[in-house]
């Protein structure tokens, strides 16, 4: 690729039922970037309910643009580069906004823009993710509204004990599993 990035390489095989993205081909700068998964219609199913929340959570939407931004900037945004995709990033905002570990005032939730409460929702979903979350035993669940238990699920990874774990809304028996990097979330902004 011609932004400075290490060239995927080519792809050798196609798997056709695969929970790991496949490389992404360089595009130029400024071109739309599209990922195609094969044989997978959770996301097709998916659009109504995320279309839901987006509408009931005002907030969602001007949340998930800028930690898009944000990891974009950082060449963190794709799962194929070991980062977060859209999908597990609306799942992660989902939660928070759920959740509000924080304990936020629910009109910052409702009303972010005339609150001007985005950059504390950004700052408090950075540090929630990046120093509160325990990534050892917790499991994402938007369709519970609250946190499941690695254990619980039969999820726990001896090898990579921290990875970030999410449930799929349109099938909670399958799992998107992250590595965490060492790199806090809250590092990002500086």
């Amino acid at each position: 690729c011609s932004r400075g990035g290490p060239t995927p390489p080519p792809i050798s095989r196609m798997t056709a039922y695969t929970l790991t993205p496949p490389p992404p081909a360089c595009a130029p700068p400024g071109a739309l970037k599209v990922d195609i998964s094969l044989n997978a219609t959770d996301g097709i199913r998916a659009v109504p309910i995320l279309r839901g929340f987006f509408e009931r959570m005002p907030a969602l939407r001007f949340l998930v643009l800028a930690l898009k931004a944000l990891l974009t900037r950082h060449a963190l945004n794709t799962a194929s580069s070991s980062g977060l995709g859209s999908y597990g990033l609306v799942c992660l905002a989902i939660s928070f906004l759920q959740r509000n570990p924080r304990g936020r005032p629910q009109a910052d939730i409702d009303a972010p823009m005339e609150r001007a409460a985005l950059g504390g929702l950004l700052v408090d979903f950075l540090g929630y993710y990046g120093h509160e979350f325990d990534y050892e035993t917790s499991v994402v669940s938007v369709k519970e509204g609250k946190l499941l238990l690695k254990e619980d699920k039969g999820w726990v990874n001896a090898h990579n004990p921290y990875s970030l774990s999410i449930e799929c809304m349109m099938n909670p028996g399958r799992r998107k599993t992250l590595l965490a990097r060492t790199l806090p979330l809250t590092d990002l902004l500086w």
